[in-house]
């Protein structure tokens, strides 16, 4: 009995080990290639001119800049003010700080749209280019790359979807 159990056991995986062998497996990261794409530079280029990050940041660099000087005339000055000015001068600082922080969350949320838009006009173009590619290299099973722990190399395919990609926004 043991050994009908062995032997089924060896024949189950030699069957299953070439059903594996015989699968074309590849692995891309969906992401990586969105990003390295020209598609991507292009639209996000576009994107931020759009919106109000260059206005954002000017008025956060005028900002840092105010800062410094108050800073500056503290470190030089603070000996000779008196205590209601080094009062005043703290109160601007926290004002200065305070005005910081919500520009650099203006700045972010900025950016997350910007982000999001480019992510939105180039994800169709992104998912038709792998399409093709998974038709054209017969590709049976697609593993993302943040799920394989180890592949062999020729089976990642990012560096062909990022060609194709590309391709494609030229080809527009």
């Amino acid at each position: 009995m043991g050994k009908l159990k062995t032997t089924l056991f060896a024949l189950i995986a030699a069957f299953s080990l070439t059903a594996v062998a015989e699968t074309k497996i590849a692995v891309v990261d969906m992401e990586r290639a969105i990003v390295s794409s020209e598609m991507w530079k292009q639209h996000s280029e576009a994107a931020v001119a759009d919106s109000n990050l260059a206005k954002l940041a000017a008025e956060r660099d005028g900002l840092v800049a105010d800062a410094q000087k108050l800073q500056k005339d503290f470190e030089t000055n603070n000996l000779s003010w008196d205590d209601a000015k080094k009062a005043k001068a703290n109160r601007e600082m926290e004002s200065f700080r305070a005005d910081l922080q919500l520009l650099e969350r203006k700045i972010q949320a900025e950016q997350r749209v910007v982000q999001q838009t480019t992510l939105q006009a180039i994800q169709p173009v992104a998912f038709e280019q792998l399409q093709a590619l998974i038709d054209e290299e017969k590709v049976e099973l697609l593993l993302k790359k943040d799920a394989v722990w180890s592949n062999g190399a020729g089976l990642d395919i990012t560096n062909k979807l990022i060609d194709r990609i590309n391709k494609s926004a030229a080809d527009k």
